[in-house]
């Protein structure tokens, strides 16, 4: 999936990772990220363990996360989705609509950094 992800954004500098312990050490040593797409379904830690964890140590990037699933949610996902303000994109996605997304996501946040 982040193969597929950094080619679909080959345009805006894009980092993949597949272990959300290394990424989230990397966010509390002090990388700062516009979006973090992140699954809720992954190996080692959920998405939404990823998320609390984030919340706990760097909360302003906690709220550049954007969950991706496939579908099939439990109860707790569900209810989890419901309570934070984080968009979720389900799977699979249109890479066109990905770009679209992407972007838009980006320009608003260049207008609220820019004051507007």
């Amino acid at each position: 999936m982040g193969l597929l992800m950094k080619r679909a954004l080959r345009r805006h500098d894009v980092t993949a990772m597949t272990n959300a312990a290394e990424a989230l050490e990397m966010i509390r040593g002090g990388a700062v990220y516009d979006i973090i797409f992140c699954d809720l379904m992954m190996p080692l830690m959920s998405g939404i363990e990823f998320y609390e964890a984030l919340q706990r140590a760097v909360p302003q990037q906690a709220t550049a996360i954007v969950f991706l699933s496939g579908g099939a949610f439990s109860t707790a996902t569900t209810s989890f989705l419901a309570s934070v303000a984080n968009p979720y994109l389900e799977k699979p996605f249109d890479v066109a609509a990905l770009r679209k997304f992407a972007d838009a996501r980006l320009a608003a946040a260049a207008m609220t950094d820019d004051g507007a």
